[in-house]
């Protein structure tokens, strides 16, 4: 089987409906032969494996059930009373999302496939590397005569430059939009990473509107109460996004252990170091 899954055709809505929701269907009726029993290899999960392998491993150990199920969404309900920067991630992307009229997936998709320009809050992204399927669902996409043209990704953080994984998981939805059978020879993702007391605000929806309205930059920021929020930009690149995938896919299949991370202030800040025979802290 080819790396990229043969690619669904974007010049038939009804030919590319059925493929979606046929890849749907393959995902959902997977058994789970990943490790952990993992059916689908979602974005976040991806991800984190570039933060700290042996991290995402010790949580799996634990909590395996909970993300054996690949369409659960964490709400701000499963997050409530913390302030991690997962917590206000899931506070922060819900309140974006509500700015969006909820409309049903096969409308919106119909919308992008005749050509309208169309902003895509939160969609749900599918595809394939090799035998393994991939899930997820980015903030932000921006399309227009069919061609994405931006994925857009914001986090929070006390940092203003974003981390590797944040990279890692934006590259993989542009892959998965490739393989959804788009056009991505100019497909940019932009990391917007906003100050963590940001999450209440309107900022997202309004850095949005900037990002949209300003590109193309390689980097931007934008002034909030609670801070600057810095945006960076990136043109999507399909060998680094593979090369990732054939890395991290070799831990999902079970042929190699976990790789923990050499940083120790991530040991440090880890809920886990008291057990984690790795930690460096």
């Amino acid at each position: 089987m080819s790396e990229l899954h043969d690619r669904m055709r974007v010049d038939s809505w009804a030919d590319w409906w059925g493929g979606f929701c046929a890849l749907y269907e393959m995902a959902n009726a997977q058994i789970g032969n990943l490790r952990h029993g993992m059916k689908v290899l979602r974005a976040s999960e991806f991800a984190a494996q570039f933060y700290c392998e042996q991290k995402l491993d010790l949580r799996l150990l634990v909590r395996a059930r909970q993300f054996q199920d690949w369409q659960r969404r964490t709400s701000s309900e499963d997050v409530e009373g913390r302030t991690d920067p997962l917590a206000l991630g899931v506070r922060g992307h819900e309140k974006l999302a509500a700015s969006d009229t909820e409309r049903p997936a096969e409308e919106v998709w119909s919308s992008v496939m005749k050509g309208e320009k169309v902003r895509l809050y939160d969609p749900l992204l599918l595809g394939k590397y090799e035998e393994i399927f991939l899930a997820g669902h980015p903030d932000v996409i921006l399309f227009a005569n069919r061609i994405p043209e931006l994925v857009i990704e914001f986090k929070f953080s006390a940092k203003s430059i974003p981390s590797a994984q944040y990279h890692s998981q934006a590259g993989l939805y542009c892959y998965m939009l490739e393989g959804l059978g788009f056009d991505v020879k100019n497909l940019h993702y932009v990391l917007g990473i906003f100050p963590p007391s940001a999450f209440a605000s309107n900022a997202l929806s309004l850095a949005t509107d900037l990002i949209a309205n300003s590109f193309p930059f390689s980097r931007s920021s934008m002034e909030l109460p609670e801070g600057t929020a810095c945006l960076y930009a990136s043109r999507y690149n399909r060998a680094s996004s593979i090369k990732e995938l054939r890395w991290a896919s070799d831990y999902w299949r079970g042929t190699r252990d976990a790789v923990p991370t050499k940083v120790d202030w991530k040991c440090r800040a880890c809920s886990a170091k008291q057990v984690c025979r790795f930690s460096l802290a």
